[in-house]
């Protein structure tokens, strides 16, 4: 999701703290792409930390899709498989 509690500071992306790694002292996560089905990896700056989510300033767009789970497991054109819930039960 993308939040901005301050209109002059940018919006920041919240994402679960597993998708957050570092690769070579570099911080970034897995951005999967949906016409490869594989992943690659993208440098964020990353301001800092709440609750369970890393803030990330700058490095993705609002929409990307990051791997969430095994993040620290992949390697650079990785086929991923995405996991889609199922509808809630009425």
């Amino acid at each position: 999701s993308v939040r901005s509690v301050d209109d002059s500071l940018p919006a920041l992306i919240h994402l679960p703290l597993a998708s957050y790694v570092e690769s070579g002292g570099v911080q970034g996560v897995w951005v999967f792409d949906e016409a490869s089905g594989a992943v690659s990896f993208r440098p964020v700056t990353l301001v800092g930390f709440e609750r369970n989510e890393a803030l990330v300033a700058e490095g993705l767009k609002p929409g990307e899709r990051v791997v969430s789970a095994g993040a620290a497991l992949l390697r650079p054109g990785q086929k991923v498989k995405l996991l889609v819930e199922p509808p809630a039960a009425g």
